[in-house]
């Protein structure tokens, strides 16, 4: 639920369908939504392990339904509401994910410029006359497709011609203070990606803004704790009991549901920050 901003919970009922017999977790990439009825609810999903295989079809599974137990298999389906998306669920971190691309960006073009000796940026200019538009389009095209993007930094240019007045010019551009605008951008992705995520504070996660060392943090890490706990925690539990309450109920579990909370931190003490974490 946290990555697809949506769960799927595959609920098997017992042979005389008078119980449960067992809930097992469905990946979300493998679940699709049918279209909804006339009172916007969806009443048949789609499951199959890859949807890229066109030749097979997918199961049809029945929405978890206590009145029509017809079909022992049927599929609860827990989401985080946004108005913008009806049939799915979005990750609450949707709008960090540009950053994250970028984080992930950087990391494969510095493992591919080391890996391959940090040849820079070029410019290639051919010297054998003057090619049509579409040649010129088409030549663009495939230099690109060999050597842009971050995967193919460091790659090695060869070049084939019958005189040397005739082979290509290659011109290298240094990236002026190249150093600080990879260090603006390492710093400035943790921040954007941690408030996506709505991080209270990045020593939760053994993250220093500044500085280091072992310093006392013993109050921040209590409060940001407790607030992360209570804004961003909390409602993803409520989400999920809110979607299992049901089928608890349909085996006539009735007792209040909530999650025991972890204790991360030996100076947190859980029971005195939260009380009783209830769903």
């Amino acid at each position: 639920i946290k990555l697809y901003g949506q769960c799927f919970f595959n609920v098997v009922w017992s042979e005389d369908r008078t119980t449960v017999g067992g809930v097992y977790h469905t990946p979300a990439a493998t679940v699709r939504c049918g279209t909804a009825n006339d009172e916007d609810k969806v009443e048949l999903f789609y499951h199959k392990a890859d949807w890229s295989d066109v030749s097979t079809q997918p199961q049809a599974i029945p929405a978890f339904n206590t009145t029509d137990r017809t079909a022992a298999s049927q599929m609860v389906h827990c989401k985080l509401y946004n108005p913008m998306s009806f049939y799915y669920g979005l990750p609450d971190y949707l709008g960090s994910t540009n950053y994250i691309e970028v984080d992930a960006n950087l990391s494969e073009y510095h493992l591919n410029s080391i890996e391959n000796g940090f040849f820079p940026s070029t410019m290639i200019s051919w010297n054998d006359g003057v090619p049509t538009e579409e040649e010129r389009a088409e030549l663009e095209r495939l230099v690109y497709q060999k050597f842009g993007g971050a995967s193919n930094a460091g790659k090695i240019l060869m070049s084939f011609s019958d005189s040397a007045e005739n082979a290509p010019t290659v011109e290298s551009f240094n990236l002026s203070e190249q150093h600080q605008i990879f260090d603006y951008l390492s710093k400035e992705v943790v921040v954007k990606i941690l408030s996506g995520h709505r991080v209270t504070s990045p020593l939760l996660f053994g993250i220093r803004n500044e500085g280091g060392g072992f310093g006392s943090n013993a109050d921040e890490m209590k409060d940001s704790y407790d607030l992360f706990y209570n804004t961003v925690i909390l409602p993803f539990q409520r989400i999920i009991l809110d979607g299992l309450r049901p089928v608890f109920a349909a085996s006539g579990i009735t007792l209040e549901l909530y999650f025991k909370p972890l204790k991360p931190a030996s100076f947190l003490e859980v029971d005195n920050l939260f009380g009783k974490a209830t769903g």
